[in-house]
């Protein structure tokens, strides 16, 4: 809600995410388009795995198993979709708004920025690719992935009001090491939908 009483340019709404499926700080993101069919084709699920599927630290001898986290994209503002989705491990996390802005808003030239190859991956600037061999480039043994996932930039006209919703999505990943399963988050994703 702008309750500046002036037209805000250059808005981005979104989520700053911090998922972590066990102990071991070694994990894997995915973001994907959960429906191929409508208008939206730069995805709108993002989902973290332990890349071993085996649960460790105090979990270790918890014999259910082991888990996987998602966040997914109801409604974005204006309806515009994700424009900018951006992955980096939490030792290199933004800790000021200088630092943030230009992974919010996708500018790899910022010089607030740290290093460039933390937060931009891929060929597309504004969408990272999450493919598992690009995944294996930065993190060969994962990480403890953090991401921001926006919309924007944005108008905003005095005393407007956007809309924005999410679902955080929770499944079993099965437990055989190193095959997590995304079949229960995938139907319980799909539950989301309805």
């Amino acid at each position: 809600h702008n309750k500046s009483g002036n037209e805000l340019d250059s808005v981005y709404v979104g989520y700053y995410a911090i998922f972590r499926p066990d102990y071991d700080n070694e994990d894997y993101i995915n973001f994907i388009d959960s429906n191929p069919y409508d208008e939206n084709d730069k995805g709108d699920f993002v989902y973290i795995w332990d890349i071993n599927n085996t649960k460790d630290g105090a979990w270790a001898s918890d014999p259910t198993d082991m888990g996987i986290v998602g966040l997914y994209i109801l409604e974005t503002p204006k309806d515009s979709g994700i424009t900018d989705f951006h992955y980096f491990s939490r030792d290199v996390g933004p800790s000021t708004d200088e630092q943030m802005w230009p992974i919010i808003s996708s500018d790899p030239n910022d010089p607030n920025i740290i290093s460039k190859h933390y937060y931009f991956h891929g060929n597309n600037r504004r969408i990272d690719n999450t493919n598992p061999d690009s995944l294996s480039q930065y993190f060969p043994e994962g990480a403890p992935i953090n991401y921001y996932i926006m919309t924007g930039p944005l108008t905003l006209a005095p005393d407007e009001t956007v809309l924005s919703s999410v679902a955080v999505v929770m499944g079993s990943a099965g437990n055989i090491p190193f095959q997590p399963d995304t079949s229960d988050l995938m139907k319980n994703m799909r539950v989301t939908q309805q």
